[in-house]
């Protein structure tokens, strides 16, 4: 017998009243579930009360006849079994078509509430990617059953079907409130997808601030009643409540995710071990060097606005090494790559020996983030007595969390380096953001540094890691100096000890900015073009305290024309003071060779007209 039939079999049990608790359940479930066996039982008790007052009329004009013959009981047992079964009839037919109109009313589609915004400007449909903005959680509902309630700077995808509703989780969490026994949910993510069919739980792909390369590594999914189903590359496991998962569940460090790029900035936020807040720590990668599998890394460091002595570290085959500085011979803090769970290791730092080991895998939460991260214990002494320290170490990341007996180190943002675009007919001289900032990527042999005359007082040239460049770039020069009597220089020398050729080019330019507010000059050294063995062209320039970009070319400076720019020993920066001492600070970016005059021209012009509205605003105001 098939399904079909069965259930037929029960339909008619079920009018006679002979269907056992358990057949009447298995009914039940199947009229919920199949519209057109609901239907067939309307029809039969139709047809069932038809026949049952059909027959009461009959059996009705029978008990008459009996009644008055004095003979049988046939009418007396008919006429209180038929109306009984109407009256069933009546209420199951009334019940099923009752419940099968109110399955039949339109299924809810998913609704919004909030500024979600959608990928096409359209009405939010299945399909629809919708996302929150920074600093606002909006909620989803879908069926009628399913509560999402999506994070800020979150993507999800509304997927799914009726009763299966299903949402792809992209970007950032969602925490979800699913109503026992109504239907199935499920939110996938590219690693994982998570199950129900009545709970409250959350979903998070752990990522940074400012979408950093970690992005969507890991998935942490924590439930707070009732349970989820979590399956993820081929294995499933159920998560209960008080719970938390994280897919995949294991870490790996490696070499590869160490390495820093140089403009790579971050912060750490500093408090007391009792949580007082004490500052905050930037760091910034300004130069590396890669000698063999190794990379050593210089990193500056700022605490506050104060300048720290800078740090280096060296990622390898050997390891990730912390050296307090450079040419130190034992490092301060060191692990072995790649770093897994389960590892136990020891080395010689600058404290002494020290024994650590990797505890586990930890999903962190600091002002940054949420990071799947390796825990590193370490144990070393100091004067007799027993430390402890606790790094939370992740991939693409570093150090994500620090915590020893008397400091707490958490990441509180990321800066990703920012990499300007070329502009059109230019070359770059310096844009001070290179492997050795320094240097030229244009002439190799060629290196900024500081100069001075006698009695000069200073003249340092140095990178600065934390003003930021002029157009949001990490780096630019930072020229300090004190003069007393004499002059003092930042300069560059293109050609090394030799002059170099740069008569193809038709303007320099570059932005400029001084701590005070006081002019500068501009000096280019070169053979002279009367043949003179050597000139200088100086031109001065108001500075200001803000970003300025200047540009010098032949017609809009001629004292370029009494140089021979294809012999040019220096360019650069240039101050005096003959009469008492001259203390400032300049930072210079973006130094750039031109070779279509006319670009320049034209640049030259917009930004005089831009300078005259500006004034024109001014005078208006």
């Amino acid at each position: 017998m098939n399904v079909a039939d069965h259930h037929r079999e029960l339909i008619g049990r079920f009018l006679e009243g002979g269907l056992a608790d358990a057949e009447t359940t298995e009914l039940g479930r199947a009229l919920a579930t199949d519209p057109a066996l609901a239907e067939a039982l309307a029809r039969a008790c139709r047809v069932d009360a038809c026949l049952a007052v059909h027959f009461s009329i009959q059996a009705q004009a029978l008990d008459m006849t009996t009644a008055v013959s004095g003979r049988g009981t046939f009418g007396q047992t008919a006429s209180r079994r038929l109306p009984a079964r109407w009256v069933a009839a009546a209420v199951v037919t009334i019940a099923v078509l009752v419940g099968w109109t109110m399955s039949r009313r339109p299924y809810p589609g998913p609704r919004v509430t909030g500024r979600f915004t959608d990928s096409d400007g359209e009405s939010i449909r299945r399909g629809t990617v919708l996302r929150t903005a920074d600093a606002q959680r909006e909620a989803l509902t879908l069926g009628g059953y399913c509560r999402v309630d999506v994070d800020p700077d979150s993507v999800v995808r509304v997927a799914g079907s009726p009763r299966r509703e299903r949402i792809v989780l992209e970007r950032g969490r969602v925490a979800c409130d699913i109503e026992p026994g109504a239907g199935q949910f499920t939110v996938e993510t590219k690693h994982c997808t998570v199950s129900v069919r009545g709970t409250r739980f959350a979903v998070e792909l752990l990522e940074s601030q400012g979408g950093h390369a970690m992005l969507g590594k890991h998935v942490l999914v924590k439930v707070f009643a009732g349970a989820v189903l979590v399956a993820a590359a081929g294995a499933q496991e159920t998560v209960n409540a008080g719970e938390e998962k994280l897919v995949p569940g294991k870490v790996v460090v490696t070499a590869e995710d160490q390495a820093r790029s140089v403009g790579d900035r971050w912060t750490y936020a500093v408090t007391t071990p009792d949580g007082k807040p004490v500052g905050k720590a930037d760091v910034a990668i300004v130069g590396k060097h890669t000698v063999g599998s190794n990379t050593l890394h210089r990193a500056a460091v700022r605490f506050g606005t104060q300048r720290r002595p800078d740090y280096w570290f060296a990622v390898g085959d050997d390891g990730y090494f912390h050296f307090d500085a450079f040419g130190a011979t034992l490092p301060g803090d060191h692990f072995p790559l790649p770093l897994k769970e389960g590892m136990a290791f020891e080395y010689e730092s600058t404290q002494g020996k020290v024994s650590a080991r990797v505890v586990g895998t930890e999903a962190v939460e600091v002002p940054a983030g949420k990071f799947a991260c390796l825990a590193v214990e370490s144990k070393y002494r100091v004067d007799g007595e027993e430390r402890t320290r606790t790094s939370w170490v992740a991939p693409d990341i570093g150090t994500v969390k620090h915590v020893r007996h008397d400091v707490t180190l958490a990441l509180a943002g990321l800066n990703p380096v920012v990499v300007l675009k070329p502009e059109k007919g230019a070359v770059v001289l310096n844009t001070f953001d290179t492997d050795e900032p320094l240097r030229s990527p244009l002439f190799a042999r060629a290196r900024w540094g500081g100069w001075m005359g006698e009695p000069g007082r200073s003249s340092d040239v140095d990178i600065d890691a934390f003003t930021g460049g002029a157009n949001g770039t990490p780096f630019c020069l930072r020229w300090t100096y004190t003069t007393l009597g004499t002059w003092v220089s930042a300069s560059i020398s293109p050609g090394g000890e030799r002059p170099a050729d740069l008569s193809k080019y038709a303007g320099i330019s570059f932005y400029i900015k001084g701590l005070l507010g006081k002019p500068c000059t501009m000096t280019i050294q070169a053979k002279a073009a009367d043949g003179e063995e050597r000139a200088f062209a100086h031109i001065r320039f108001p500075v200001t305290q803000r970003w300025q970009k200047i540009i010098l070319t032949h017609d809009t400076h001629p004292q370029l024309l009494a140089l021979d720019l294809r012999k040019v020993y220096s360019i650069g920066l240039t101050d005096a003071a003959r009469e008492g001492a001259a203390h400032n600070v300049i930072w210079l970016d973006e130094v750039k060779l031109h070779e279509d005059e006319q670009l320049l021209i034209e640049e030259i012009n917009a930004l005089e007209k831009a300078k005259l509205l500006l004034e024109a605003h001014k005078a208006e105001f």
